[in-house]
């Protein structure tokens, strides 16, 4: 009975140093899309309403293509940071692993 017990806390262990290096792996993701895509997302925006503040007023072809892919380039971003939370909701960085468990927990 001890010896099963024994076993038994060691996969436990096990299994608790696979989660924390899966939550580890998901939160440097999260960092590498927030630090390399959504910023090349950003500056394509600033760049897209640089452009169509220099074509002014005028409802050319040239500026509703412009402002087309721009609300697209929005769309993306959004898309993204949805899939960011998703990845690693930010509560598990607020609260930590046990911490964002049991919130979900009560959540559900």
């Amino acid at each position: 009975m001890e010896d099963a017990l024994t076993n038994s806390e060691t996969r436990l262990r096990q299994s608790f140093q696979i989660i924390l290096s899966h939550e580890e792996e998901r939160r440097r993701l999260t960092k590498e899309i927030q630090d390399s895509i959504l910023s090349k997302l950003s500056a394509i925006q600033y760049g897209l309403g640089e452009k169509i503040t220099l074509l002014g007023n005028e409802s050319s072809p040239a500026r509703l293509e412009l402002e087309k892919l721009k609300s697209i380039a929005q769309e993306a971003t959004e898309d993204i940071r949805r899939i960011m939370t998703n990845l690693y909701p930010s509560i598990l960085s607020d609260l930590g692993f046990l911490g964002g468990l049991n919130y979900f927990l009560g959540e559900f």
